[in-house]
């Protein structure tokens, strides 16, 4: 939804009419927009930058003072309800947007330059890869134009990016992980879009390359939601079979995952050390938290038990691992691919 507000913001203020507002509408409506996409979600604050550039740039350079102080009124107008509202709580909402839980911290900073097209190339694919080439050849194209809302658009996207990579990499304050990545998707198809406008002048072969891309696309979605499909979260596992609490739960993990973060119905009743004749046990079905890097030690199919169910640990799909996990952390789960076996026990000793 942020994502959406902010690409909301840019068509408004790039639209024909918009051209006719004074730098203290122009601003105000930015700044206000803005602000309720950060609030909406605070990860994005970089894309602040970007309705910032798109009124400076069709702002006269004497205005551009007034067009930032009326952006500044409009995103007060919804930071200061937002504080008022959360002091009646006892709390701060400034505050709150200091704290560490806000920060993310939790993955590497090292990878901070690279996570995007590591990211682009395990999760999006070859046609991920392309578009990110090509929007790398659009954006240098745009800079070789005159001052333009797309080069403005074009500057801020790469000026948010080095900013959050810049905050990880030497200052060790934020890292990167999938769902701040996915801010810059809608803009890597763009300035793909403008390289593929430019570069290729002849209409019919630039009609045939937007059909290849678009069949690559097709292909690739379908991949990606077949293997969605397949992957299977715990709690949706345990209300498929009606788990209640007069079933006892016994966990297993592989790979010596700590148990400390399982996924029981909020009524059932767990115990590791009993063992009666209608207990479940439950295979790979915790959060893999804290996550070890070592061998994977495959449990075998246990004794005297039927398996019920089986399908990949949600951690096996590829976007999944590029939240808040290391680069050794994520090759343990690529390697491991975790599967949730669920097991009733049918009798023996």
């Amino acid at each position: 939804m942020a994502l959406g507000i902010t690409l909301l913001l840019m068509v408004l203020l790039t639209a024909p009419k918009a051209r006719s507002w004074s730098a203290h509408r122009r601003g105000f409506v930015a700044g206000t927009l803005a602000l309720v996409a950060f609030a909406t979600y605070p990860g994005y604050y970089f894309g602040l930058i970007v309705p910032a550039a798109l009124v400076l740039t069709a702002t006269k350079r004497r205005q551009w003072l007034a067009a930032m102080g009326a952006f500044g009124v409009g995103a007060g107008t919804v930071f200061i309800p937002l504080e008022l509202l959360t002091r009646f709580g006892h709390i701060s909402y400034f505050r709150t947007l200091q704290s560490p839980p806000y920060l993310p911290t939790q993955g590497d900073f090292a990878e901070s330059f690279s996570f995007l097209p590591k990211y682009v190339w395990h999760v999006e694919g070859v046609l991920g890869v392309i578009l990110l080439i090509g929007a790398i050849v659009g954006v240098g194209i745009v800079l070789t134009k005159p001052i333009s809302a797309s080069q403005a658009i074009g500057l801020a996207v790469v000026a948010g990016w080095l900013v959050h990579a810049s905050l990880g990499f030497f200052a060790h304050k934020m890292v990167f992980y999938g769902r701040l990545v996915h801010f810059f998707m809608p803009f890597i198809v763009l300035y793909a879009g403008v390289a593929l406008e430019y570069s290729v002048q002849r209409e019919r072969l630039r009609n045939q390359v937007i059909v290849l891309v678009i069949v690559a696309a097709l292909i690739e979605s379908g991949n990606f939601w077949w293997r969605y499909t397949q992957i299977a979260y715990p709690l949706d596992v345990l209300a498929s079979y009606a788990v209640t609490s007069a079933v006892p739960l016994r966990y297993l993990n592989e790979g010596r995952v700590q148990s400390t973060l399982n996924y029981p119905p909020a009524s059932a009743q767990y115990d590791l050390s009993q063992d009666t004749s209608d207990s479940l046990l439950l295979v790979n079905f915790t959060y893999p938290y804290p996550l070890p890097t070592g061998p994977c030690q495959l449990i075998p199919p246990p004794v005297h038990y039927q398996l019920l169910f089986e399908a990949p640990h949600f951690f096996s799909f590829p976007a999944y691992t590029f939240e808040n996990f290391s680069p050794t952390e994520r090759a343990h789960l690529w390697r491991c691919a975790y599967q949730c076996r669920l097991y009733q026990r049918t009798g023996g000793g």
